[in-house]
């Protein structure tokens, strides 16, 4: 499918780009490897597009232990994978990365983009002659969701795979706008609305990803649920993240977070609490995981399973993730 016509807007500075994306209608374009795609269905159609790759000095990834982990807004998914601290460090980090469509995507797409990316639905994320032929949905604009037929809001489900990765590891990002910066916590750039489901202004960008330096006898993993080993949008995704303390690897604390489970990567509250004090085995585990197919609300707005069995597979997953988290929290 072809390309809308539209304008073409290049930014050399994040406030030119900002000053851009204030106008209206424009969106902002990196790898575009989920802007185009949709763009040539119709889905999205803006005036304009601003692209990012002209802004120099946004692509770094740096590592101390002071400062923990610094990733530019233009670093890609691959840069992740092969950054040597990234890969001792937050494994999670480069599982999620490396489960990101294929690798040529994978050379394109940014960390940051990846992040921000849309929710999906069945009913949306189709050409825009498929979409005619029903009432347009909420996230096109209706007043029907053809999901949760009665519901008065959108169910489009988000399916990024880094952003339950990044936020089991306490990571933040630093907003910028036309207005000043800001650092928030990861989880507040997800607004949990279908239909408009990153939290940022029209003239705002992630300009930055902030993660803490690792901590001591930690370590982190995540896994995936997908049809095939590549392309493949998460059906379900966990992330865990896990601390040990003491030669019988007694756990002192654990965070999880779930993706393709909600309108937005959701944490798991309470993780830690049935498991906390105790040394680290699938029985101990077995409330974390039961916790975690109770948070998980997946909706029938994907092909290839059923809802039901989507949230039965938080539990096999999360326990998949945990057992990614000890091997490298023993391993120091």
């Amino acid at each position: 499918m072809k390309l809308p016509r539209i304008d073409y807007l290049e930014a050399k500075t994040l406030p030119e780009a900002c000053a851009l994306l204030a106008q209206g209608d424009v969106l902002a374009c990196a790898g575009g490897t989920d802007l185009v795609p949709s763009m040539k269905h119709r889905v999205k159609a803006p005036r304009a597009v601003v692209n990012l790759k002209a802004i120099g000095g946004l692509d770094y990834i740096t590592y101390s232990e002071k400062d923990g982990l610094r990733i530019g807004a233009l670093a890609t998914l691959r840069d992740l994978q092969n950054n040597k601290s990234v890969q001792q460090k937050y494994p999670a980090l480069v599982q999620s990365a490396a489960m990101v469509g294929t690798i040529q995507l994978q050379n394109m797409g940014t960390v940051a983009g990846n992040l921000c990316l849309d929710t999906r639905c069945y009913y949306y994320n189709q050409s825009s002659f498929w979409r005619s032929a029903r009432p347009a949905c909420y996230k096109a604009g209706g007043e029907v969701c053809h999901v949760v037929k009665r519901s008065d809001h959108c169910w489009a489900c988000y399916s990024g795979d880094t952003a339950p990765a990044f936020m089991v590891l306490g990571a933040k990002v630093k907003v910028v706008g036309s207005k000043g910066e800001r650092v928030i916590a990861l989880k507040q750039l997800y607004s949990g609305d279908g239909q408009k489901p990153i939290a940022l202004a029209a003239d705002e960008l992630v300009a930055e990803i902030q993660v803490p330096a690792r901590a001591a006898g930690s370590g982190s993993g995540y896994t995936k649920l997908r049809i095939r080993k590549a392309i493949d949008f998460p059906l379900m995704g966990a992330a865990v993240w896990m601390q040990l303390e003491g030669k019988a690897g007694v756990v002192k604390d654990i965070r999880v977070a779930l993706t393709a489970a909600d309108s937005a990567p959701i944490e798991v509250p309470g993780a830690a609490k049935s498991i906390q004090g105790k040394p680290y085995s699938e029985e101990n585990l077995a409330e974390v995981m039961e916790a975690s197919y109770k948070k998980a609300r997946p909706v029938d707005c994907v092909i290839g399973g059923s809802p039901p069995y989507r949230k039965k597979m938080a539990r096999v997953f999360v326990k998949r993730a945990a057992n990614l988290a000890y091997q490298q929290a023993q391993a120091k």
